[in-house]
């Protein structure tokens, strides 16, 4: 709370609804999809969960209304080597509980061997999707949404 980018999803909500957009909206459907994790290394489960819980809480007081989709997103290259974070992991799928959170993608799936990542650290394939991964990501994300139930 109190950062930089804390009342940005409270600025989307408002100018949707300044457009007539609102979750009310006939054939509207609000979601989030939680795409963060990688640099959050040193930070434990336990307030890796907090804060998503903050972030989702502050959501709802600015009017958002609808499913908050955490993929599981930690795979980051630092010094040439490509690493997950087992504990952000894990605090990613803790959170899902098909109330508050919903289970988005595993975009740890998508490695640089598998020709997903860009070469972006010191030359080889490391953090970010190249145009195949981001193709597998947007893939995996709306298949995730499609699992959790209607109205997706």
């Amino acid at each position: 709370s109190g950062g930089t980018l804390y009342n940005r999803i409270c600025v989307a909500v408002r100018r949707l609804a300044s457009r007539g957009i609102t979750p009310a909206t006939t054939n509207v459907t609000f979601a989030i999809v939680w795409a963060q994790g990688e640099s959050d290394t040193g930070t434990t489960s336990l307030a890796y969960q907090a804060a998503l819980d903050r972030i989702q809480a502050r959501a709802v007081e600015c009017g958002f209304s609808g499913r908050f989709f955490v993929n599981v997103e930690t795979w980051l290259c630092a010094g040439g080597v490509n690493a997950t974070n087992a504990t952000i992991q894990g605090a990613q799928a803790a959170v899902v509980d098909g109330v508050k959170f919903w289970a988005g993608f595993d975009a740890d799936t998508l490695t640089a061997a598998g020709g997903n990542r860009q070469a972006d650290c010191g030359g080889v394939a490391g953090t970010h999707f190249n145009d195949t991964g981001i193709a597998a990501f947007a893939n995996g994300i709306a298949n995730a949404m499609h699992a959790s139930g209607a109205p997706f």
